[in-house]
């Protein structure tokens, strides 16, 4: 479940959905609410997307993911995304799981916490930017 006050044209913050932890202040604004008949929050907006970061430029991506045997257990009781594919063994003998999502920080953040317990294998652009996050945490480990 997914906690977040979503804005719509106020101050020039569009469409954004704001984590409920970080709310610093709140003020109340002299305007009449209007309902944001652009989207279903309820339904669709999460569907394509981890966490809460939505990129409308960025397009879909089928994100293919290996998993070493020992984590097959925790990728499919907490998945990245509610529509994750169950890990399955695929002919070359290697555990992969899939998702359809728009390539975001929480992508790239939620694959860092499982470590060397998965690997993503495609897209390519996806998977490099991770590579490239791994080098800078090991050059400061150095």
């Amino acid at each position: 479940m997914r906690c977040g006050i979503y804005l719509d044209k106020i101050e020039h913050a569009y469409n954004w959905v704001l984590p409920l932890d970080r709310i610093q202040g709140i003020r109340f604004l002299n305007v009449n609410y209007k309902k944001n008949e652009a989207f279903n929050f309820a339904d669709d907006y999460f569907n394509d997307i981890l966490g809460v970061t939505r990129d409308f430029n960025q397009k879909v991506e089928e994100i293919k993911i290996k998993v070493e045997p020992n984590a097959v257990g925790i990728t499919d009781s907490k998945p990245l995304n509610p529509f994750q594919k169950t890990v399955i063994r695929e002919e070359d003998g290697h555990y992969y799981t899939y998702l359809k999502v728009r390539p975001n920080r929480e992508l790239y953040n939620r694959s860092l916490m499982f470590g060397k317990s998965i690997e993503v294998m495609e897209p390519k652009e996806v998977r490099q930017r991770l590579k490239g996050m791994v080098d800078g945490i090991c050059l400061k480990y150095k």
